[in-house]
């Protein structure tokens, strides 16, 4: 599901063992002893300008993993624009692709962007019900654009199944999903599994600092904020800027459930973060970053990464 722009509680013992549970993953996927705080409360020196109750931020104690010591980190800029739909055809000639997530408002789709440029096969994979409304109208495009090879499989990437249900494709894309899971590890993880070359993941995101009446706040590449726990004056300041620029978030500037029976929904906005988080979570999970950006409006965010040699090593 493409995002409305095309586009349990920190404290409790469950959400406890959830973060204990984190810090055990960076420190087997990537040797790093780390600490992951989620309330103001466990922050020394936290101030409401850099952290709150709902920062969700990673410090990093020590790196012992050669893979991460050794492998080159190319300088890149993070202030052009980037066209991904050039960076698909460019890379995706006698290949398969998957656009995940890409039935929301179906103009954000990669499928034909693909199609033409050569992909051998194609998927489109969504949480959508099958024979919907979205779906209709994704093969009707499909249809204008002569793409009538394309496979349709309805799966949550999010699940625990889901690689198993995807299998590889060489390119996936991914776009508007991001935020609107509860699980970012779970999410990157199932796309890094599925990935055989390269990954193409879009977001919208916030700026590196977010300025107005309410206040100020900053979004780095070492933490994002969970929306449903945001401070009062955290909230506010997000949506001075949400508002300034006639943007929708659910559970934010519209009202949402985040859980239905205990569990978590699909659809809220969960996760406020900048573009340079979503390019150091896809490193963590062991991709080469080789190109990044906004997009031309300047709300959205790409990273187009490379799968590393040794990223599917057991």
């Amino acid at each position: 599901m493409v995002d409305e722009m095309h586009p349990d509680e920190p404290g409790s013992s469950g959400d406890q063992d959830l973060l204990h549970g984190l810090s055990d993953l960076l420190d087997r996927r990537c040797g790093i002893a780390a600490t992951v705080y989620a309330s103001a409360a466990a922050m020394p020196g936290a101030t409401h300008r850099h952290r709150g109750p709902a920062a969700f931020a990673i410090t990093v104690a020590a790196v012992t993993s050669s893979r991460t010591l050794s492998r080159p980190r190319r300088a890149m800029s993070t202030t052009s624009p980037v066209n991904k739909r050039r960076l698909i055809q460019d890379h995706v000639a006698g290949k398969s692709f998957v656009d995940i997530g890409g039935l929301w408002g179906t103009k954000g789709e990669m499928v034909t962007t693909a199609a033409a440029g050569g992909a051998e096969r194609l998927m489109m994979a969504d949480i959508q019900a099958p024979g919907n409304t979205w779906w209709q109208k994704f093969e009707a495009r499909c249809a204008e654009k002569g793409v009538d090879n394309c496979e349709q499989l309805q799966v949550d990437i999010c699940a625990p199944d889901a690689p198993s249900r995807l299998g590889q494709f060489d390119v996936v894309h991914c776009a508007g999903v991001m935020y609107h899971v509860a699980d970012l590890f779970q999410f990157v993880g199932n796309l890094v599994s599925v990935t055989r070359e390269h990954l193409v993941l879009s977001s919208v995101v916030m700026p590196d600092e977010i300025q107005g009446p309410a206040g100020a706040l900053s979004f780095g590449p070492d933490h994002a904020y969970l929306a449903p726990v945001l401070s009062e004056q955290n909230r506010n300041v997000v949506l001075g800027h949400l508002r300034a620029h006639d943007l929708k978030a659910a559970g934010l500037t519209d009202s949402a459930a985040y859980f239905d029976q205990g569990r978590t929904r699909f659809g809220p906005w969960w996760w406020l973060f900048s573009g340079t988080f979503m390019s150091a979570l896809v490193r963590l999970h062991g991709l080469d970053v080789i190109a990044e950006g906004p997009s031309r409006g300047g709300h959205a965010y790409t990273v187009f990464a490379k799968v590393a040699a040794d990223t599917h090593r057991a």
